[in-house]
């Protein structure tokens, strides 16, 4: 059986020797950079854009007073849609 190593790089100064440190509060495991010493996930997980959150809230209270099947929910749309005209 073959096996490859792969080498990872900082993310901050881009050199190779990383050793394990530690896990996040989310559970994903940190590096440490012997060079300069930061503490870092190899690969981030990607977030959303503040565009594409923005795009959601202002959807989100329509679709939910146009479904009319959940009238409960009815007061917290029309607060949303309060909270996103406000923060715009």
């Amino acid at each position: 059986m073959i096996r490859t190593s792969q080498v990872h790089h900082c993310r901050e100064c881009g050199s190779a020797p990383l050793v394990k440190n530690a896990h996040n509060r989310c559970g994903s495991q940190q590096y440490l950079c012997r060079e300069c010493g930061a503490s870092k996930v190899l690969l981030p997980k990607q977030r959303h854009s503040e565009e594409r959150k923005a795009e959601v809230l202002r959807s989100l209270p329509g679709a939910l007073l146009a479904a009319g099947t959940q009238p409960h929910l009815r007061h917290l749309a029309q607060n949303d849609h309060a909270v996103a005209k406000k923060n715009s």
